[in-house]
């Protein structure tokens, strides 16, 4: 399997950092380890950022959900009783013009 192969291919390239330098094999080991080690620590910064935006992504949901009604029900209250106090005033004020008429 994949993983076989990656854990021997890591163990030839430790085994090479003890080894005398200058073996062909074992250098091109130690290379192959190298990138496969790379390759490998750039798939977990990958994996590590989607799970970051992931996270980030949730934190916005859960402030979204945490909308009070309550709050909201109460503004809506005041917003209504402000307007009908306003249209109120503007229906005395329509009472209280004196209108001339054509008779008289």
């Amino acid at each position: 399997s994949a993983e076989e192969k990656l854990s021997a291919s890591f163990m030839k390239g430790m085994k090479s950092l003890f080894d005398k330098p200058g073996n062909k094999e074992d250098d091109e080991t130690a290379t192959k380890t190298t990138s496969s080690a790379e390759d490998v620590a750039r798939q977990v910064n990958r994996a590590a950022a989607s799970s970051c935006k992931a996270a980030a992504r949730l934190e916005r949901v859960g402030k979204g959900a945490l909308i009070n009604a309550e709050k909201t029900l109460r503004d809506v209250e005041e917003s209504a009783a402000f307007e009908l106090g306003r249209c109120q005033e503007l229906i005395a004020a329509y009472r209280r013009l004196e209108f001339k008429t054509g008779t008289g």
